[in-house]
């Protein structure tokens, strides 16, 4: 039991420094196979909470990690579709399944916490795109009853002018005929006048034939 124990050490200790030569770190490998130690449960229950908040909160149309956050569901899925979450490993050669998962779970909080940031300026950009609509549309309303007022006030002077026009025209038509009428008068006193002085003159002459005879 003992040599066992001593193989399974000494396996631990040199298989990954050959495996990865230069790359390899003892300090992450222990890490690694530390966290690949998860109880299944937890690991379980881990990966669920990452794909509720996949699913209520992926993703904005402009995040441009939304395919790498969408691979990474996928991943979560297949893991405990496979239950790679219930394995369990003292040393490896190539990582796996499960250690790549749990690796994703940091990447996936952070491309959430990502996507909720842009999806917050999207929304400050929605509402500032909404307040430049409404003050636009308060602006055209303004002019157009601005417009309306100045059409009213300029149909009220055209009116006013036709108004004033047409006194004018009736008081010119008046004055003339005032000034016809009155010319008349003067006409017809005058005939009336040159009248009497020649029924005068007539009468001056019968006056005078009649002693005559």
């Amino acid at each position: 039991m003992k040599k066992l124990s001593l193989y399974v050490f000494l396996v631990l200790l040199f298989f990954p420094v050959k495996l990865y030569a230069k790359t390899f770190s003892w300090k992450d490998y222990s890490s690694n196979v530390k966290k690949m130690q998860i109880k299944s449960k937890k690991m379980q229950a881990l990966l669920n909470e990452i794909l509720l908040k996949i699913s209520e909160n992926c993703c904005e149309k402009n995040f441009q990690n939304q395919e790498r956050l969408l691979q990474i569901e996928i991943n979560m899925n297949t893991c405990l579709e496979e239950e790679c979450h219930k394995k369990g490993f003292l040393f490896y050669k190539k990582k796996p399944q499960k250690l790549l998962v749990l690796e994703q779970v940091e990447e996936a909080k952070n491309l959430l916490l990502e996507n909720s940031k842009l999806k917050y300026e999207n929304e400050i950009q929605i509402k500032k795109k909404k307040r430049l609509e409404e003050e636009e549309v308060k602006r055209l309303e303004e002019e157009e009853v601005k417009r309306l007022e100045e059409e009213e006030v300029k149909r009220l002077e055209e009116e006013e002018t036709s108004r004033l026009k047409e006194e004018a025209k009736l008081e010119k038509t008046l004055i003339k005929d005032q000034e016809r009428t009155a010319e008349d008068d003067k006409k017809k006193s005058f005939h009336e006048a040159m009248e009497r002085e020649r029924t005068e003159k007539l009468k001056k002459i019968g006056i005078t034939k009649r002693k005559n005879k």
